[in-house]
């Protein structure tokens, strides 16, 4: 049982990472990366 949450967790935290660094691209402007918006 803990190691199912530690791993929930886990996951949790790296999706959260993702999305932070996606924003930062975002508003830096650097659409350059895997991500393309719609508007391109």
């Amino acid at each position: 049982m803990g190691i199912q949450i530690l791993s929930t967790l886990n996951q949790y935290i790296k999706t959260l990472s993702m999305q932070t660094q996606w924003d930062l691209k975002r508003e830096n402007g650097d659409r350059t990366g895997r991500g393309k918006t719609l508007e391109e």
